[in-house]
């Protein structure tokens, strides 16, 4: 289901960056955070806790958003997520890496999701 997929090179490690496009809302906010959560042996959290860690950004597609999931007693495993939803479809850019990587990539990051057009 990737339309696109990329690495990135961090000190200390590769980093996968994935960008997946869904119809509608593809399966909402807390659900795919919640998953990703569960990917990293975090517990679930409300739709409140979710939003409250979101950053908005602005890209020309309009807002999107940004969040960073962490669990600190996995280092190397981490990702940081940007949820871009456009007129029927939603799309979903992850990037995986350890949390030093996560950290060293974000502005990067942040740029890329950005530029999209």
């Amino acid at each position: 289901m990737r339309l696109a997929s990329f690495s990135a090179n961090y000190i200390g490690g590769l980093a996968d960056i994935s960008i997946t496009s869904f119809s509608g809302q593809g399966g909402g906010v807390l659900a795919n955070v919640n998953r990703w959560r569960k990917q990293l042996g975090l517990n679930s959290h409300s739709l409140s806790q979710i939003n409250n860690s979101i950053i908005l950004k602005k890209s020309d597609l309009g807002n999107y958003k940004l969040i960073k999931i962490i669990n600190e007693d996995k280092p190397l495993s981490a990702f940081l997520c940007s949820i871009i939803e456009i007129k029927n479809s939603t799309v979903f850019v992850k990037m995986n890496a350890s949390i030093s990587g996560i950290n060293q990539l974000e502005e990067e990051f942040i740029t890329f999701c950005s530029s999209f057009k």
